[in-house]
C-alpha cells in the first residue's frame, strides 16, 4: 500500500484518482472475491470437509466428497444428466464395479504403500485343506452324529439326530418346531467339540485376521508379480519412494469458486505419480497401446486437473500452515508431524509439478512403462475442457441444486453427410 501521510497541497503532488492513493496502476485492479460455491446435496451426503491435503483419507470416504473430480469433468463433458446420475447426487447411484474397486485398491495399496502396509490391511481368502475331512451338507452332519459314540462312565451312548426342537412361543408357552441345520450342528458340537464343520472351519480361520479385508489367493499372487515388476526395476522404484502415497486435496476453484477434489496416488514434492492399467487386446506395442489408452479414457483431464489442485492447495498451507494440512483416522503424533513436514516441504515447491503414469499391462505379461505428460498444446486445451466443465457445474447447481440435472437441447436436423454410410448397408 502507498504511504498514507498527509499529501502536499501543491498542484504537482495532489492525488487525482483512487488508484494514485493506493499506488496501483488502474488496469491492475485487484479482482473481486470469488464466492464458493455450496455443492447440493441430498440427504445422508456428507458435507465437504475445508479445502486442504489430507492424507490416510479411506477411499470410500473420498469417493462420497461432493466435489467435483477429473472423472466428474468427463461426465459433465459428456451431458450434465449423466453427471448426476453416476454421482452422489443421485441418492440410488451404485458402482456396478464394486469387486473391481476392491481388486483395484488392494493392487495400489502394494504398489503404492509397500508389502508392509499391504499386508496389515489383506490376507488369504480362507481355502480348504483338500487332505482334511471336512461336514459340508447336513447329511454329513447328520452321518456324524449317527457315527459319534460318547464313553459315559462304562456304558457307551450312540446318538441319534433330533427331528424336533422345543422354544418358546413368546406367550409364555412353549412349542415346536422340525429342526434344522443350525440345530444338528449345535448338537454335534455338544459332543463333539472339535468337530470338522465346514464353516466353523473357515470361521476360525476368519478370526486369525481381524478386520482384514480377504483376497483370492490367486489375486494376491497377481498383485506381488505386478508389484515386483515396479521394485525390481531400478528405473520404476524410485517413483515409489521419497514421497507420500494416497494423498487427497481439496480446493476451491480461484475463477469459478467450483469444489474440487483429487486423490493421488503417489505424491512426491515435484512430481505427481499415478498408476494405470491397461488392456492390450491387440499386441500392440506397449507405447502404441499406452497412447491408445490415453485417448480413449481421457487421461489428461486427469493430469490438468491434478496439476491445479496441486498448484491451489500448495497456496493454501503456504498460507495457513498446519491448519491446512489434515491426517485422518486416529493418528500417532509421530504420523502427524511426519505428515506435516512433508506437506511443508511440497508445500515451497513453486514450479508446476511434472506429472507420470507408470501403466502395467493387465494379465500374466505385467510390463510397465513410465510415461511423462507434456505440458503443451494438449493441456492448454484440456485445462479449457475444464473450465467449461466446472461453469457448466456452478449453472446446474444453481438451477436445480441436488434435483437432476436436465439436459435441455433444441430439436436439430442431422446432416445427411453426417450418418455413417453402414446405416443404409441393410
Amino acid at each position: 500500500m502507498s504511504d498514507l501521510r498527509k499529501p502536499d497541497t501543491s498542484e504537482q503532488s495532489e492525488p487525482k484518482t483512487v488508484f494514485e492513493i493506493l499506488g496501483i496502476e488502474p488496469g491492475n485492479t485487484p479482482p473481486p472475491p470469488v464466492l464458493r460455491v455450496d455443492p447440493p446435496r441430498s440427504e445422508g451426503v456428507p458435507t465437504l470437509p475445508p479445502p486442504g491435503i489430507y492424507f490416510d483419507m479411506p477411499m470410500a470416504t473420498y469417493v462420497s466428497l461432493p466435489a467435483l473430480s477429473n472423472s466428474g469433468v468427463k461426465l459433465l463433458a459428456a451431458s450434465p444428466m449423466i453427471f448426476w446420475s453416476r454421482s452422489w447426487l443421485n441418492p440410488k447411484y451404485k458402482s456396478p464395479e464394486a469387486d473391481h474397486f476392491i481388486a483395484g485398491e488392494a493392487y495400489h495399496c502394494r504398489v503404492c504403500e509397500g508389502r508392509d502396509a499391504f499386508q496389515a490391511r489383506y490376507a488369504p481368502e480362507y481355502e480348504p485343506d483338500e487332505k482334511q475331512r471336512v461336514l459340508k451338507t447336513v447329511d454329513d452332519i447328520k452321518h456324524e452324529i449317527s457315527s459319534t459314540v460318547s464313553i459315559v462312565g462304562t456304558s457307551e451312548i450312540r446318538h441319534t439326530p433330533v427331528t424336533t426342537i422345543e422354544e418358546p412361543d413368546g406367550k409364555g408357552g412353549m412349542r415346536q418346531r422340525k429342526a434344522k441345520r443350525e440345530d444338528w450342528v449345535k448338537q454335534l458340537l455338544e459332543i463333539a467339540p472339535d468337530a470338522p464343520i465346514a464353516e466353523l472351519l473357515e470361521q476360525r480361520y476368519c478370526d486369525q485376521f481381524p478386520g482384514k479385508i480377504l483376497l483370492p489367493q490367486d489375486l494376491i499372487d497377481r498383485i506381488e508379480i505386478a508389484a515386483a515388476m515396479i521394485e525390481r526395476d531400478e528405473g520404476l522404484a524410485p517413483y515409489f519412494r521419497g514421497g507420500m502415497p494416497e494423498v487427497t486435496l481439496i480446493w476451491y476453484c480461484p475463477i469459478t469458486g467450483v469444489p474440487m477434489k483429487m486423490r493421488a496416488d503417489y505424491l512426491k514434492v515435484r512430481r505427481i505419480v499415478d498408476l494405470k492399467t491397461y488392456e492390450n487386446q491387440r499386441l500392440r506395442a506397449p507405447e502404441t497401446a499406452i497412447r491408445y489408452e490415453i485417448s480413449s479414457y481421457h487421461y489428461n483431464v486427469q493430469v490438468s486437473a491434478y496439476i491445479e489442485g496441486a498448484r491451489e492447495v500448495r497456496k493454501l498451507i503456504r498460507e495457513h500452515g498446519a491448519s491446512a494440512i489434515y491426517v485422518c483416522g486416529d493418528p500417532t503424533p509421530e504420523r502427524v508431524e511426519q505428515c506435516q513436514a512433508f506437506a511443508t516441504k511440497w508445500a515451497q515447491h513453486v514450479e508446476t509439478d511434472l506429472f507420470t503414469f507408470l501403466f502395467q499391462m493387465k494379465g500374466d505379461a505385467p510390463i510397465t512403462r513410465a510415461v511423462h505428460f507434456p505440458m503443451g498444446t494438449v493441456k492448454m486445451v484440456t485445462d479449457d475442457i475444464i473450465s467449461l466443465a466446472k461453469k457448466r457445474f456452478a449453472e446446474c447447481a444453481a438451477t436445480f441444486g441436488a434435483d437432476p440435472w436436465i439436459d435441455r437441447a433444441p430439436a436439430y436436423t442431422i446432416p445427411d453427410e453426417e450418418i455413417p454410410l453402414s446405416a443404409v448397408d441393410i
